[in-house]
């Protein structure tokens, strides 16, 4: 059964780092060896996809349970401000089989940097 879990302290325009640890219902890590974990945000007709497979989402050791989700100043620029307008979900793919373990919203807050062009 997949987790629900929302992405908050994205701020649009700014670099996001989010490091993601999967445990199973006894609450040991799960090991992810062989798998490709894929990322994928949507927003309206923007969409966003980061895989293991392309290195685009890290996973340095898949016995940890562990990935981590890099996006750059212009990937959250792609993501409309407020809560319940983005979507995500993170999929493992292992042995012919593919399971969702985790998904939820995106809460994107307004930045006012300089670099963004949405003066």
């Amino acid at each position: 059964m997949a987790a629900s879990y929302d992405l908050t302290g994205l701020r649009r325009g700014n670099s996001f780092r989010r490091t993601f640890r999967f445990r199973d219902g006894a609450g040991d890590l799960v090991d992810l060896t062989g798998s490709v974990l894929v990322f994928v945000a949507e927003a309206g007709s923007a969409r966003l996809r980061k895989s293991t497979e392309d290195g685009s989402l890290a996973m340095p050791d898949p016995t940890a349970g562990e990935i981590t989700l890099n996006l750059t100043p212009s990937e959250t620029r792609q993501f409309p401000v407020g809560r319940l307008r983005a979507r995500y979900e993170i999929e493992r793919r292992v042995e012919g089989e593919e399971t969702t373990l985790v998904s939820g919203c995106i809460a994107v807050m307004d930045g006012i940097n300089d670099d963004s062009g949405d003066h």
